[in-house]
């Protein structure tokens, strides 16, 4: 597969307001290949092998110019000036990012007794990641960083059905995601006193970070009641997350923007748990009811010395709660199936930095908070003969929220929820 896109970013704030547009351009292709054989007898014994081989490469480059009064540029006292008040261009960055990995994996399920299975899985990989870095302008600096791990990932399931209306299980996992080479901070301004360590931190400088793993364990069910008229699916979890990559920027002794860098470094581990549960209920045969709820409990357990966060702060991006109600009436109109339906949603506020609280600065500027919003949508629908016909209303109320915010909030970027839309959606069944 191939792909290629542009994005222009406006980042004025690195001139003291003078205008600066980031070109961007990338161009990316990937080959991905899976292989898998599924057993399909009626034995109490059943397997899934499998082979999985990826090879991807993408290239993006980003030149930033001034796009303003130059000579205003220069006298600003900023450090990210163009050269001359002739020459637009402050710097050209390109990054070229590879990924290769091969895995092998294998399931075996069996029927302990009629009623309990067992399951058993595993998967062996192994990759190679790397970050090739060129930059010329302002700053010069040309590396490139690359990582590299194999290990064996193992899953565990055992799951009881005593009819065809009750199913309990209890499952754990193992899990990891990559790491990857990444490019230091250039030495002359961020690391000044030539002792390795990120200026304003006390975190080294080190050119790539290794991958971060966790330990799942989940209890759950999936119940019919009521005649099958009210379903239920519950689970509690728990996640273990080890060697955390964590992004650490200076900002103790100095103004990180100078430096205007961080070092990513495995330096954390955390723990998320909390509850999950959806229903539906067919109160009668017109009108269904669907809920929906999740409560997360998500934090840093452990840290080491030389990261500035603490232990016991929030995970970013990690609401509390999320709950959702949906309503749905069906009726016939004019001898044509028809519906009215409704659905809220809530979702409870969260930052985008770990411990943040929505006050104060840690490193670069916090970001305001997001969530703590509800939206409510509403449609209506009729079949006739073959055609589809559905008037909705997205955001009936007109909730204004941000739903992410980067936490560079000096940026101004952020995505806040869709105003209230209303549209008209019709489909034919040929």
């Amino acid at each position: 597969a191939e792909a290629d896109g542009v994005r222009n970013d406006d980042v004025s704030f690195l001139a003291s307001g003078q205008p600066i547009v980031q070109l961007y351009t990338s161009e990316t292709e990937a080959f991905t290949q899976e292989l898998r054989l599924v057993s399909q007898s009626d034995t109490a014994l059943q397997y899934i092998v499998g082979i999985y081989y990826e090879d991807f490469d993408s290239l993006t480059s980003g030149p930033d110019y001034i796009n303003g009064d130059l000579d205003t540029a220069l006298n600003a006292g900023s450090i990210f000036v163009p050269f001359s008040n002739t020459n637009p261009l402050m710097f050209d960055q390109a990054w070229d990012r590879t990924l290769k990995q091969l895995a092998f994996y294998g399931e075996l399920s069996y029927d302990l007794t009629d009623k309990l299975e067992l399951t058993l899985g595993a998967r062996r990989f192994d990759y190679e990641r790397s970050e090739d870095f060129l930059l010329e302008g302002l700053f010069n600096n040309a590396s490139v960083h690359s990582t590299e791990e194999t290990g064996t990932n193992f899953k565990a399931n055992l799951s009881y059905q005593s009819n065809e209306n009750t199913l309990l299980y209890a499952q754990w996992a193992e899990g990891f995601r990559f790491g990857n080479g990444v490019v230091p901070p250039a030495a002359d301004i961020c690391d000044v006193n030539n002792d390795g360590i990120l200026d304003g931190t006390n975190v080294r400088i080190r050119d790539s970070y290794d991958s971060d793993s966790t330990q799942n364990y989940e209890l759950g069910a999936k119940l019919t009641l009521l005649d099958q008229r009210l379903q239920i699916n519950a689970a509690i979890y728990r996640i273990d997350w080890q060697d955390i990559p964590l992004l650490v920027s200076g900002g103790l002794d100095q103004d990180p923007r100078i430096c205007f860098s961080s070092v990513t470094v495995n330096a954390g581990e955390a723990r998320s748990q909390g509850l999950e549960i959806e229903t539906t209920y067919q109160v009668n045969e017109n009108f269904r009811i669907l809920f929906g709820g999740s409560y997360t409990d998500a934090e840093l357990t452990e840290l080491a010395p030389e990261v500035p966060f603490t232990e016991g702060s929030r995970l970013p991006s990690s609401p509390e709660l999320n709950i959702s109600l949906g309503m749905q009436y069906e009726f016939e109109l004019g001898g044509h199936p028809s519906y009215l339906r409704g659905d809220y949603a809530y979702v409870s506020e969260f930052f985008s930095g770990v411990g943040e609280t929505g006050g104060g600065v840690v490193g670069f500027l916090e970001a305001p908070k997001a969530g703590d919003y509800g939206q409510l949508n509403a449609s209506m629908g009729i079949n006739i003969d073959k055609i589809d016909i559905e008037l909705n209303v997205h955001n009936l109320t007109n909730e204004d929220a941000y739903t992410h915010v980067d936490r560079f909030a000096s940026r101004g970027e952020a995505y806040r929820l869709r105003p209230r839309t209303i549209g008209l959606t019709v489909g034919y069944t040929f």
